[in-house]
């Protein structure tokens, strides 16, 4: 299988606090990867390191793209990576569509037409297209996480990374949320996505990586894992959320 992303041996700390120790994973084209774990065990310092927003202490990351020959000066170029916050990050003066065609605009160069005919099309893809003119102010939580998703895909990234998507959304709307992502997985989209959401994990990922104060503690495909983890790490995390995944089954 062809890699998408290779991390190797990357260390980051903040002061004294070790943020990642060591971490080394591969990501192969089409993979689901699930980084599980408590608050705290370095999910979220990885996902930036590999998008480029915190530079490591030491290690190395590789994103391998596509190459595209030919075309015109014009022609879009996809992004390496497509990241998706916890927050949203939607401008809140401006509307969904322009809030989509901003990156498109302004990183990848291209005219406004084209760049809101690509947005409407990438809010469209996961059902936001009716709302496209509304303000984020005018959107509930699920309806803008949607739209930073949105404005994620427009990029046609090589990889999409998303940092606990459902963790400031309310029950209701996590549902939704979910069900865009999974779509996307299922249109073949390499994805490493941080998550508390057990179920959502065992049904949409590959391999799960429970990470644990910087480190990976264990690493399987999800439906060995969720049968039965092996490290006494795994199993501790695993007994906690029980009501929500019954992984004896």
């Amino acid at each position: 299988m062809e890699s998408v992303l290779t991390v190797q041996n990357l260390c980051k700390r903040f002061g004294e606090h070790v943020a990642l120790g060591d971490v080394s994973l591969e990501v192969g084209r089409g993979e689901v990867i699930v980084l599980i774990g408590s608050s705290g065990s370095g999910k979220s310092t990885l996902l930036r390191c590999v998008a480029g927003l915190e530079a490591p202490d030491s290690g190395t990351v590789q994103i391998r793209t596509q190459q595209h020959h030919g075309g015109t000066p014009r022609q879009r170029k996809p992004m390496p990576v497509g990241m998706v916050f916890q927050g949203f990050n939607l401008y809140p003066h401006i509307n969904a569509v322009r809030n989509v065609a901003t990156a498109l605009r302004h990183v990848q160069r291209l005219p406004a037409a084209e760049a809101t005919r690509i947005a409407v099309q990438a809010l469209d893809s996961v059902g936001m297209g009716q709302f496209a003119h509304r303000y984020p102010g005018e959107l509930s939580g699920g309806q803008q996480q949607r739209v930073a998703i949105a404005r994620a895909l427009a990029l046609a990234p090589e990889l999409m990374l998303f940092d606990e998507p459902t963790s400031a959304l309310d029950p209701e709307t996590v549902g939704d949320v979910l069900a865009v992502i999974k779509e996307i997985a299922e249109r073949g989209m390499t994805m490493l996505i941080a998550t508390h959401e057990m179920a959502f994990a065992r049904d949409v990922g590959t391999q799960v990586v429970l990470m644990d104060h910087g480190q990976i503690r264990e690493q399987a495909r999800c439906a060995e894992f969720f049968a039965g983890p092996v490290t006494v790490r795994g199993k501790e995390f695993l007994r906690r959320f029980n009501r929500e995944v019954n992984y004896l089954d």
